[in-house]
This record gives C-alpha cells, structure tokens and sequence, in this order.
C-alpha cells in the first residue's frame, strides 16, 4: 500500500477511477464527478488529491481541501474559529472496497489533518448514500445534518471529525 501526492500524469487513472465509481453506482447523485475534469486537474496541480496504489495500481484517491465547496461556502455549518480540512472526494474502485482502502485513505488524512494544524475533517455527501453515512458515523464523524442547496437536486448531509 503507497499514499501519494496526485500529479498530473495520474490524472487519467483518477478519471478512469471517477467512472467506474459512477458506473457502479448507477446513481444520478453521482454524475456530477463526471463532470468534474477540469476541477479535479486543477486540484492536482494544487496538490490537493491523493491517491492510494498498491502494486502500481490506482485503487483509491482522496481529495483534502482546505476550502469548502462551493456548495457549503455559505452554510452555517461553517465554524469561523475552526481550521477544517475538507474532504471533497473519496474514491474507491468497486472491486476492492472490502479492503479497506476507505479506511486507510480517512486515517491518512487525519494523519495530514494533524500534521498541518488542521482542527477539523469536514465532508458533505449526499443524503441518499446510506453507506456512505454508515461508513462516516463508523469513522467517528459526526452528522451535522442536511442542507439543500437547490431545489431540483437532493439535499447534502455534512458531517465533521475533530482532530
């Protein structure tokens, strides 16, 4: 198992991961990171994505943030005081999700939370991905509640881990 910075040249692998995410998913919440090119190259470059390997082999990325997404940027969630790291992707390829790799990736940006002077893991998902609520409640985040942002799409839950 290797965590490492994105770079540029990982782009495809990460968009191939991106894909069959959505594919295996068959969830219209989902599209959107399909759509997502251009922000996750500029996330790259920023040196905000990571991406777990083993044997050569991209089987997860995270994306650490420490602005929020736009979606989030007004909410009042937001504590003013804080220094939150955002989580606003965390991917995992369909065939290994039994590994671990979610949990190895969520530890690894705890361990980079704190070693940056962060407070905070912040993430919003969602509402309807259960197993995704189930997994952040098993990893000690807690649910901050829902908001919708815009009427036609389904409403987003927030949850926060102290660090």
């Amino acid at each position: 198992m290797n965590i490492s910075k994105a770079l540029q040249a990982d782009l495809i692998e990460i968009l191939y991961l991106v894909k069959v995410c959505v594919q295996e998913k068959n969830d219209p919440c989902c599209c959107y990171w399909g759509l997502q090119h251009q922000l996750i190259k500029k996330d790259i470059a920023e040196g905000f994505v990571y991406i777990y390997r083993e044997n050569e082999v991209c089987l997860g990325a995270i994306t650490l943030n420490p602005l929020p997404l736009d979606e989030a940027k007004d909410s009042k969630w937001q504590d003013p005081s804080a220094k939150p790291l955002f989580i606003h992707r965390l991917l995992v390829h369909p065939n290994w999700r039994d590994k671990h790799i979610a949990d190895s990736l969520i530890a690894f940006a705890e361990q980079y939370a704190l070693g940056n002077g962060f407070t905070s893991l912040r993430l919003e998902t969602f509402s309807e991905e259960a197993y995704l609520k189930d997994f952040m409640t098993r990893q000690s985040f807690r649910n901050l509640g829902d908001m919708t942002c815009h009427p036609q799409q389904p409403s987003y839950s927030y949850y926060v881990k102290g660090i």
